[in-house]
């Protein structure tokens, strides 16, 4: 759990949660209300029948079926639902109400709450996440693997056995550098283009490179840190620099045409600055070091709550920091919305889920 500051917000919270949801019955009125069968009446505290919108109904005691006796029409809640099949709605609801309201909580902290075993609450946790990883992956911002090193403390089943760890990311970084799909790199700034052409698989030393591409070294050291935060080279020990991938081709830079106004702005942009172009490059994308930040962010906010991740999950913990961080895009409510338009998640998906590189980021 998070420090005692927190804690005690956890628990104010908590209290507030129970006053709205005050038992089970109160848990399943709120998810049904969110399904298409119940979102088309507006009674604050009763359920109705979806058939003959009669308020003579009855949830059978301990389980997710109301029945009507006007028209014996019975009625199961969550079936077809991101919910279906679930044993107690009030678990449910609660992790998803903490998330909402940027209170993220350990599945211990879950289950000291709620009740259920820590499992349960494991998996909780990690069919919420899916569904907001859904919608994390259509982010272009993208980091490798080896920027998450630091908190991958904590074993699964993909940890082969007697290593630490951190050792899944060997196979990960080697799937990396295995991808094809490059950026296009034409509109980077001169001095990173005439880098990337020097530079090999092969490292090369940097007082070497300062000769080959013969630049001050001041600029030398800012155009390297840009390239390494956007993950096209790599730095090795020795103050040695080799590219990223085998794959990687550097294209080359646009002639510049009389009759172009546009080439002669960029032109004179690159002029003016040895970054200004690689500024103008990345309007529609984050800078390196806004990324850079980005993922100390990450590391701080995954290391504070659960103290140590695995890499199978990666992805869906950087996706729980995206709506505890990011509430313009998520917005109190627009978790639980999500989660109510999502089809069932089993928990055999769960299991047989693993991050893919490189690591999409929620800018």
């Amino acid at each position: 759990m998070r420090n005692q500051e927190i804690d005690s917000k956890i628990l104010e919270a908590w209290q507030e949660f129970n006053q709205l949801y005050p038992d089970e019955e109160a848990a399943l009125l709120a998810l049904y209300r969110l399904t298409e069968k119940g979102s088309s009446y507006k009674l604050d505290d009763k359920f109705v029948c979806p058939d003959c919108k009669s308020v003579e109904v009855e949830l059978i005691k301990n389980s997710r079926v109301l029945k009507c006796h006007r028209c014996n029409n019975e009625v199961w809640l969550t079936a077809g639902t991101f919910f279906a099949r679930i044993r107690k709605a009030l678990p449910w609801l609660a992790a998803i109400w903490f998330i909402d309201r940027g209170l993220t909580i350990s599945s211990i902290c879950l289950e000291q709450l709620t009740g259920v075993t820590q499992s349960t609450a494991w998996m909780i946790i990690k069919k919420i996440s899916l569904v907001i990883e859904t919608e994390i992956s259509e982010s272009p911002c993208c980091a490798q693997v080896h920027h998450f090193a630091s908190e991958i403390r904590k074993r699964s089943i993909l940890t082969p056995a007697r290593q630490r760890p951190v050792t899944e990311l060997d196979n990960s970084e080697q799937d990396e550098e295995n991808l094809v799909d490059m950026p296009d790199l034409s509109m980077r700034p001169e001095i990173e283009q005439s880098i990337l052409e020097h530079l090999s698989r092969d490292p090369v030393q940097f007082d070497r490179l300062c000769e080959m591409v013969d630049r001050p070294v001041p600029d030398m050291v800012a155009a390297l840190t840009y390239l390494v935060l956007d993950d096209l080279i790599k730095c090795h020990s020795g103050d040695r620099y080799s590219l990223k991938s085998n794959s990687f081709s550097p294209r080359p830079k646009p002639k510049s045409c009389s009759n172009s106004p546009t080439n002669e702005s960029v032109n004179i942009n690159q002029s003016q600055s040895g970054q200004s172009g690689h500024l103008d490059s990345l309007v529609s994308q984050p800078t390196a070091l806004d990324k850079a930040g980005l993922i100390s962010s990450i590391l701080e906010f995954t290391n504070h709550i659960f103290h140590g991740i695995s890499w199978k999950y990666l992805q869906l913990y950087v996706a729980i920091y995206w709506v505890d961080q990011d509430k313009n895009r998520w917005a109190p409510g627009r978790l639980l919305k999500a989660c109510s338009s999502s089809e069932h998640i089993s928990s055999e998906q769960v299991r047989a889920y693993c991050s893919q590189a490189p690591i999409r980021l929620p800018f």
